[in-house]
């Protein structure tokens, strides 16, 4: 315990012993610690005082920074507030506009795409028809040429089941032709040379019964169904030489066998 509080407390011990105590114990702390007390009390009062002083001074200082770093606050927050305003309206017009983009290229290729579809529906159709009036024209022409090459073909067949000769019959028509003429050598030689396909005319030229014997043979041929051409072939190698032998003694031959040739045909 320090001298300070021994006396403060033997002081407080006088004042409770009673008012005539306390003024004796006052007098002996006077004389005892007077000038001491008065010191203590001095540097009381101004430890209060520049406690007091500092403690207003900390609390002005402590104002001014605290309103300094508010207004710093409020100021940065402001600010920051404005620029995310600002950057808030530039987005949302950069935003806005990239939608408006956006849209008018959705539109720009729906239209394209539907111009698009339209053309190709359209060269699709038209395509479409040509391969139709091809085809048709395609199958109107097979067609014709088919009715053309079916025509042509049983015109043919015709032709031939007219014109073809069986040869085994044509052979054994002649060799009877020629043992019922065997009495006459010039017309069995022109038969044979028939027969075998040999040029008769030289055998008929030289004799002077050759009108009857033409017309023998092409009533003959008539009768065994020979083809006209054939007959006419066989009657035409007789003319030239009839012709050249006189008018007189040929005009009746030449007539008879043309008359023959007629009733052939």
């Amino acid at each position: 315990m320090s001298d300070f509080e021994a006396t403060y407390s033997n002081r407080r011990e006088v004042e409770v012993a009673g008012p005539e105590a306390g003024a004796s114990v006052e007098k002996v702390r006077d004389i005892l610690f007077g000038s001491q007390i008065k010191q203590f009390e001095t540097r009381f009062n101004r430890l209060e005082e520049n406690l007091r002083r500092e403690t207003v001074e900390l609390k002005e200082t402590m104002r001014r920074r605290f309103e300094s770093v508010e207004g710093f606050f409020k100021s940065e927050t402001e600010a920051l507030a404005t620029r995310l305003r600002a950057e808030r309206d530039e987005r949302a017009s950069a935003c806005q506009t990239i939608d408006q983009d956006l849209k008018a290229t959705h539109d720009a290729i729906g239209r394209q795409i539907h111009a698009l579809d339209a053309a190709t529906a359209e060269a699709q159709s038209g395509l479409r028809l040509e391969l139709m009036a091809e085809s048709r024209k395609l199958l109107d022409e097979i067609a014709e040429r088919n009715e053309s090459v079916r025509t042509l073909i049983e015109h043919r067949i015709a032709e031939l089941r007219y014109q073809k000769a069986d040869r085994a019959l044509l052979s054994t028509l002649l060799t009877d032709l020629g043992a019922q003429l065997s009495d006459d050598s010039q017309i069995a030689r022109a038969v044979a040379e028939l027969a075998t396909g040999e040029n008769f005319s030289t055998a008929s030229a030289r004799s002077e019964t050759e009108g009857a014997s033409l017309a023998s043979t092409q009533r003959a041929l008539a009768a065994a169904s020979i083809p006209p051409h054939i007959a006419a072939k066989v009657t035409s190698r007789k003319e030239p030489r009839e012709m050249a032998e006189g008018k007189g003694r040929s005009a009746p031959r030449v007539a008879a066998n043309r008359a023959t040739n007629g009733q052939l045909h």
